[in-house]
């Protein structure tokens, strides 16, 4: 019975097309009743099959809506191409990384890194049934350092809310001890000579992480990083991701939110102290390839 209501609701659910319902109504009390426990395969929107967890928020997202955010999927679609390499840094149940394996196809590589044992194990299956040998999944937390690292989860029904604990009173509602590398030492050696597109959700530790790989952005320039910043009461540009990032000679895209039907951006500029939502875009002038900028150009409106 459990199966049959989970796939109703999934139904009702797959209908929206809109860009920021859809994960709202999977977050709801009512989606978590349905849906349970356990684990399951989520058919993604953009053919693609994951295994999830039913009582974690974004597996349930992916069964149920079969995305997490399309804007998001909206900026790697307009990116990526054939061939391409990715990096995505704390990729969780793969929403995005499987999403770039489409888009690259067989020629291309998309490196996942997930420190999580069971997210890891549940990644190498997904790729497994997909047949997706492009994509390598490194089960470690990148960082400026190498060893290894208590991490915590800070919010029960989500596991994307892991962080490395910072001292010995940050506790979580589970803890667990992972394989930590310097970011810039790993992935210098994984011989990349161009990489399109870095997304990177840490948690919080975005700045650390690509700060160490600082040296490495400069030399292989990535076109985009998708990475997420909770701005604080200083503002945007104090950020230590922007900071990095700016530094790098990126400028940055913040998406519309008030758009319900389309993903669309604007630039963030300097008068912009504290740009609304969680997620930007970095991009390095004429970093991208030619069409991919024209694309990411396309989506982007004046602010207003």
């Amino acid at each position: 019975m459990g199966e049959v209501a989970r796939a109703a609701l999934a139904g009702v659910v797959r209908k929206l097309r809109t860009v920021k319902v859809g994960h709202r109504i999977t977050d709801s009390s009512i989606a978590a009743w349905v849906c349970g426990k356990g684990v399951a395969v989520a058919e993604l929107r953009y053919g693609v099959r994951a295994i999830v967890f039913l009582d974690d928020y974004v597996g349930r997202a992916m069964y149920l809506w079969g995305e997490h955010d399309p804007r998001i999927t909206s900026v790697v679609e307009a990116v990526l191409r054939p061939g391409d390499t990715v990096l995505d840094i704390g990729a969780n149940f793969g929403v995005v990384g499987l999403f770039a394996c489409k888009q690259v196809g067989a020629t291309g590589k998309v490196h996942m890194f997930e420190p999580q044992p069971v997210l890891a194990q549940f990644l190498r299956t997904s790729m497994m049934i997909n047949g997706y040998g492009q994509a390598v999944i490194h089960e470690c937390a990148l960082s400026n350092r190498s060893g290894s690292a208590e991490m915590a989860i800070m919010e029960a029904g989500n596991l994307g809310t892991m962080t490395l604990v910072s001292d010995d009173k940050q506790l979580g509602v589970e803890n667990t001890r992972v394989r930590l590398e310097d970011a810039g030492e790993y992935v210098r050696a994984l011989g990349c000579q161009r990489v399109s597109l870095v997304k990177i959700d840490v948690e919080g530790h975005e700045g650390v992480v690509l700060e160490s790989m600082r040296d490495w952005m400069q030399e292989v320039r990535p076109g985009a990083v998708l990475f997420e910043c909770h701005v604080g009461n200083e503002g945007f540009w104090s950020e230590p991701v922007v900071k990095v990032l700016a530094g790098m000679g990126y400028e940055f895209l913040a998406y519309d939110l008030r758009k319900y039907w389309s993903t669309q951006l604007y630039r963030v500029t300097e008068k912009m102290a504290k740009p609304v939502g969680h997620d930007f875009v970095a991009v390095r002038p004429c970093g991208c390839k030619d069409d991919a900028a024209q694309r990411l150009e396309n989506m982007v409106k004046l602010h207003r």
